[in-house]
């Protein structure tokens, strides 16, 4: 039987981590039971977090291209749009990673937690692609330095820079840092105007039109 953290990591309330949390907080309890860390469960056990029955959904998992000026989350204090207001299906997803709200393109979408941590935690370096649109045009050597190591004030990033058509550029990138790709090329003294993420690791935006969202396979 799976661990209880997995369970909830699964039913997309939060990560793993934070279902610990909850437990050692003694906010979890199965069959109403208070449970400890460690405890095992069937996955049709009347499982509960903060008094709240979970629902142990049908794994779902799909890609969003999300449009310029949506917030990555499922609810915000403000009167804000949300890609969770572009998915209609009865299951709850939440958004595997963000972007920001001015970032358009490829947002994968699930409730299952541990698929989502593969996809995002740093030690399965999943590549993320780009494509920029900066102010001005980046002169041939500069993109020579930027293919390569970039040393921002915390860290080391490595980067792949290409052009496209000046000045709009594809970069790729692992590291899931802030607003890496535009501390990238502020880094070198360029501000990128328009930016859209166009692939995930192995998953392609492809021909996903602005604002629709399609299923795939884990």
């Amino acid at each position: 039987m799976p661990r209880v953290q997995k369970i909830i990591a699964n039913a997309g309330i939060c990560s793993r981590r934070k279902a610990e949390e909850l437990i050692e907080q003694g906010k979890v309890s199965v069959n109403g039971e208070i449970i400890t860390i460690g405890a095992v469960a069937h996955v049709n056990d009347d499982i509960t977090v903060n008094g709240k029955r979970i629902n142990q959904e049908e794994k779902v998992y799909l890609m969003l291209n999300k449009p310029a000026g949506y917030v990555t989350a499922n609810s915000d204090d403000f009167d804000t749009k949300l890609v969770a207001d572009l998915i209609d299906i009865p299951e709850r997803v939440f958004p595997v990673g963000r972007l920001d709200k001015d970032v358009s393109g490829l947002l994968l979408m699930t409730n299952d937690g541990d698929w989502g941590n593969k996809i995002i935690h740093p030690r399965y370096k999943k590549e993320k692609e780009y494509i920029a649109k900066c102010d001005e045009r980046i002169p041939k050597d500069i993109l020579r330095q930027m293919n390569g190591i970039t040393e921002l004030k915390d860290g080391k990033v490595h980067a792949r820079v290409y052009c496209i058509k000046h000045p709009t550029y594809r970069i790729v990138v692992v590291a899931g840092k802030h607003k890496i790709v535009k501390r990238i090329f502020g880094h070198y003294g360029f501000r990128v105007k328009q930016l859209k993420r166009v692939r995930v690791g192995p998953y392609k935006l492809g021909n996903l039109k602005v604002g629709e969202y399609e299923f795939i396979k884990p």
